[in-house]
């Protein structure tokens, strides 16, 4: 399995604070969704920590970090692996494995 697409948004949030989010796509060999597969990653520049999400039945999830500094412009989600039952993350297949995202 690998990362089809990688896609940022942010959102504003109470007290001029605002909201960081990614969607992953993961697709198989034949570039078909794959659902099931557990994404993994961590965040940086505004946001710490990491984050992980399931894909759905079209091969999709969507990751969150709220609450972040307005202060800090921006904030990156790297991917670190993909996981689930007989798959196994081919990250040189990867269309990409970092986004960053941009306070609103």
């Amino acid at each position: 399995a690998h990362i089809g697409s990688l896609a940022g948004g942010s959102s504003t949030a109470p007290r001029n604070r605002w909201d960081a989010n990614v969607t992953v796509a993961v697709h198989d060999d034949a570039h078909a969704p794959v659902a099931g597969a557990t994404v993994e990653g961590s965040w940086g520049g505004a946001a710490k920590g990491s984050g992980s999400c399931i894909t759905n039945g079209s091969g999709s999830c969507s990751i969150q970090k709220s609450n972040l500094k307005g202060g800090a412009a921006t904030a990156t989600f790297t991917v670190t692996g993909i996981s689930g039952t007989g798959m196994s993350h081919a990250a040189g297949s990867d269309h990409m494995s970092s986004v960053a995202i941009n306070r609103p």
